[in-house]
Protein backbone atom coordinates (compact mmCIF):
# COMPACT_ATOMS: atom_id res chain seq x y z
CA UNK A 1 0.00 0.00 0.00
CA UNK A 2 1.48 2.94 -1.28
CA UNK A 3 0.83 6.35 0.42
CA UNK A 4 1.19 9.53 -2.16
CA UNK A 5 0.64 13.02 -0.82
CA UNK A 6 -3.21 12.98 -2.86
CA UNK A 7 -4.23 10.33 -0.74
CA UNK A 8 -2.22 11.71 2.32
CA UNK A 9 -4.70 14.82 1.73
CA UNK A 10 -7.63 12.85 1.09
CA UNK A 11 -6.98 11.13 4.49
CA UNK A 12 -6.91 14.26 6.01
CA UNK A 13 -10.01 15.94 4.69
CA UNK A 14 -11.97 13.07 5.93
CA UNK A 15 -10.32 13.36 9.53
CA UNK A 16 -11.27 16.66 9.90
CA UNK A 17 -15.03 16.88 8.86
CA UNK A 18 -14.65 13.79 11.17
CA UNK A 19 -13.21 15.60 13.87
CA UNK A 20 -15.17 18.65 13.55
CA UNK A 21 -18.62 16.99 13.45
CA UNK A 22 -17.46 15.20 16.70
CA UNK A 23 -16.41 18.28 18.10
CA UNK A 24 -20.02 20.29 17.28
CA UNK A 25 -21.94 17.18 18.73
CA UNK A 26 -19.75 17.44 21.94
CA UNK A 27 -20.18 21.22 21.75
CA UNK A 28 -24.22 20.90 21.25
CA UNK A 29 -24.64 18.25 24.31
CA UNK A 30 -22.68 20.83 26.84
CA UNK A 31 -24.87 23.78 25.66
CA UNK A 32 -27.95 21.29 26.50
CA UNK A 33 -26.27 19.94 29.78
CA UNK A 34 -26.32 23.33 30.92
CA UNK A 35 -29.39 24.26 30.03
CA UNK A 36 -30.90 21.51 31.41
CA UNK A 37 -29.31 21.93 34.82
CA UNK A 38 -30.16 25.44 34.89
CA UNK A 39 -33.82 24.67 34.05
CA UNK A 40 -33.87 22.24 36.93
CA UNK A 41 -32.56 24.48 39.88
CA UNK A 42 -29.53 22.05 39.92
CA UNK A 43 -26.98 25.05 39.18
CA UNK A 44 -27.74 28.64 38.87
CA UNK A 45 -24.82 30.08 36.68
CA UNK A 46 -26.00 33.30 36.66
CA UNK A 47 -24.52 33.96 40.37
CA UNK A 48 -21.73 32.03 38.85
CA UNK A 49 -21.54 34.45 36.38
CA UNK A 50 -20.88 36.89 38.93
CA UNK A 51 -17.34 36.00 39.29
CA UNK A 52 -16.06 37.40 36.48
CA UNK A 53 -17.03 40.82 37.88
CA UNK A 54 -16.44 40.76 41.33
CA UNK A 55 -13.24 38.80 42.02
CA UNK A 56 -11.39 41.15 44.34
CA UNK A 57 -9.66 39.16 47.15
CA UNK A 58 -11.92 40.36 50.30
CA UNK A 59 -15.28 39.38 48.16
CA UNK A 60 -17.38 36.87 49.78
CA UNK A 61 -17.49 33.59 48.36
CA UNK A 62 -20.24 32.04 46.53
CA UNK A 63 -20.85 28.76 47.72
CA UNK A 64 -19.24 29.79 51.21
CA UNK A 65 -16.35 28.06 53.34
CA UNK A 66 -16.13 24.46 54.93
CA UNK A 67 -15.67 25.46 58.41
CA UNK A 68 -12.64 22.15 59.72
CA UNK A 69 -12.82 20.88 63.35
CA UNK A 70 -9.86 18.70 63.91
CA UNK A 71 -9.49 18.41 60.16
CA UNK A 72 -12.99 17.27 59.43
CA UNK A 73 -15.27 19.31 57.09
CA UNK A 74 -18.75 20.21 59.86
CA UNK A 75 -20.03 23.04 57.98
CA UNK A 76 -20.54 25.54 55.27
CA UNK A 77 -20.28 28.91 56.32
CA UNK A 78 -21.91 31.77 54.47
Amino acid sequence: MEFDIERLREIQVYAYVVVTGLLVVVFYAYIYHIYNSDKKGLTNYEINAKLALDDALDSTPINGILKTKNGVNNELVK
